[in-house]
């Protein structure tokens, strides 16, 4: 008899049951480690972030979880230095 590598979570939540609130970041995790998306998992290249992000760039070269803050302010510091280098 051929076995099924697919398994499917259930839980029976309890509306009063604090721990139901983790339920989804659970199930999200689990989803994401389990999918063909975790080879795109990348740490945040910023030196004090150590967030997790999938990077869904077409090429595949994304280095932080959040441009406008972390990106910008790294290509801030690399301009200021070649800019005003001795």
């Amino acid at each position: 008899m051929p076995c099924s590598a697919r398994s499917t979570w259930t839980w029976r939540a309890q509306d009063d049951a604090l721990d139901g609130l983790l339920w989804p970041f659970v199930r999200s995790a689990v989803e994401l480690l389990t999918s063909e998306d975790l080879e795109r998992v990348r740490e945040c290249a910023a030196v004090d972030c150590a967030w997790l992000f999938v990077d869904a760039s077409h090429n595949r070269s994304r280095r932080w979880c959040d441009m406008k803050s972390f990106g910008n302010r790294e290509k801030a510091h690399r301009h200021y230095a070649r800019h005003h280098a001795p």
